[in-house]
């Protein structure tokens, strides 16, 4: 039960009101006086669901948060897009709505409420990166996503993207080989990520003459230092 100190012309003044542009243009005046309607027609103090005898104007009933039941974990909500969308339509015109993409869980794999319905889970290496480079390429939508190292975060929406790739044990059981990875501070020196469950095969795997290896040309600029900065070419005023 909500209390309120202001009446129902207030409130319905609040709610059907047109902004000041719209009002001094003479908007939506008849419209505006349909929706306003009486919601306490055929109402009694007293009567109800909650009746006299349980003091109808001092009787609050609170609802907690439900209780995690999978070892009390504390549930998080990111927020990734908030945005403004309009919509015409024929009767009101320019509608407005906020649209609001939002990652629930608690980063593990686990959700509740509505969000279990729409939950993917999304394995990661070492619990802070993906497990290898990713290109996908949907119409005229590109998305580019590189392995880094702990303590740096992705800066695009790779929700598209990370259906398709596969984890380090499963790519040493198709090929059969063990899974190495090159790191800077390792220098030559190999690490094994993975090895497959049946054993690995003696034959390597074949490597074709020209290898097959799609290169980008912003990295090849950078390997090289040929790479300038945008604002190189700009002319400044000299005063």
């Amino acid at each position: 039960m909500i209390l309120v100190s202001l009446t129902a012309d207030e409130l319905w003044r609040g709610v059907v009101a047109d902004s000041g542009s719209g009002a001094r243009k003479g908007r939506g005046k008849r419209t505006k006086r349909k929706l306003k309607k009486d919601l306490n027609i055929g109402q009694l103090v007293g009567e109800g669901i909650i009746t006299s005898q349980q003091k109808p104007f001092s009787f609050y009933h609170y609802l907690h948060e439900p209780v995690c039941a999978l070892n009390q974990q504390r549930w998080k909500k990111y927020r990734k897009i908030v945005k403004t969308v309009f919509n015409m339509t024929a009767r009101d015109g320019r509608r407005r709505s906020i649209s609001c993409l939002v990652a629930v869980g608690n980063g593990n794999g686990a959700a509740k409420n509505r969000a279990i319905h729409y939950l993917y889970y999304i394995e990661r290496y070492n619990n802070h990166t993906i497990y290898h480079d990713i290109d996908s390429t949907f119409k005229r939508t590109t998305l580019r996503m590189k392995k880094q190292n702990e303590g740096k975060f992705l800066t695009s929406q790779p929700a598209c993207t990370l259906q398709s790739r596969e984890t380090h044990q499963a790519l040493a059981d198709r090929k059969q080989l063990n899974v190495v990875e090159f790191r800077d501070e390792q220098g030559p020196l190999p690490i094994v990520v993975a090895k497959p469950q049946l054993g690995a095969r003696k034959d390597p795997e074949q490597e074709d003459e020209v290898p097959n290896t799609r290169l980008h040309w912003a990295d090849v600029q950078a390997a090289q230092g040929m790479k300038r900065s945008v604002w190189a070419g700009v002319k400044r005023t000299i005063w």
